[in-house]
């Protein structure tokens, strides 16, 4: 098995771009998408950048708990099969069980069209942070992250 580290891109805060709304813009090294509004939850900041999709940080309002909200992106949301996709993945995660999987508290669309699942949020840091801060991993990390 492969492991292949890709680098954070530096973040900026929400609370930095002055006059957040619902179509602002979030800037994030090449990256450039708009910031959803979800009723129900404020976002706090842009996660390090998935495959497919931004994971934001976002507070769940109605139980004052903070959760990773993972919007399926605008231009993604214009194809059929990669919404029943995305929920169908939302659907299954919501129903696995297990210490290593990450829970699935909520999902749906938006009044403005935007698909969304909200998780657990782990906090933590990248392995490429990880490896920044120590300069190597030691053959012992290296069997801790291949094993994980």
């Amino acid at each position: 098995m492969a492991l292949t580290v890709f680098p954070a891109a530096p973040i900026i805060s929400l609370s930095a771009l002055p006059g957040c709304i619902q179509k602002s813009q979030l800037f994030r090294a090449s990256l450039v998408m708009d910031i959803p509004k979800i009723p129900g939850y404020e976002i706090l900041e842009a996660l390090p950048r998935g495959s497919m999709s931004v994971v934001f940080k976002a507070r769940q309002l109605s139980l004052n708990r903070i959760v990773a909200l993972k919007p399926l992106p605008c231009n993604l949301a214009r194809d059929a099969a990669v919404i029943e996709q995305f929920l169908a993945e939302a659907r299954l995660t919501a129903n696995l069980n297990h210490p290593n999987i990450v829970r699935v508290y909520d999902f749906g669309k938006s009044e403005d069209g935007v698909y969304y699942f909200a998780m657990h949020y782990v906090k933590g840091y990248s392995i490429a942070s990880w490896i920044r801060r120590k300069g190597f991993l030691s053959e012992t990390d290296t069997l801790l992250v291949a094993q994980t």
